[in-house]
């Protein structure tokens, strides 16, 4: 059960990461 949370955490920050990196990649292409 400790490990869970931390998993989640773990998993939700890639995720977050992945996410705002592709807008980014998005945003950029858009811009140029």
């Amino acid at each position: 059960c400790e490990l869970s949370p931390i998993y989640d955490q773990s998993g939700v920050s890639t995720a977050v990461a992945c996410k705002l990196l592709r807008e980014l990649i998005i945003a950029v292409s858009a811009g140029l």
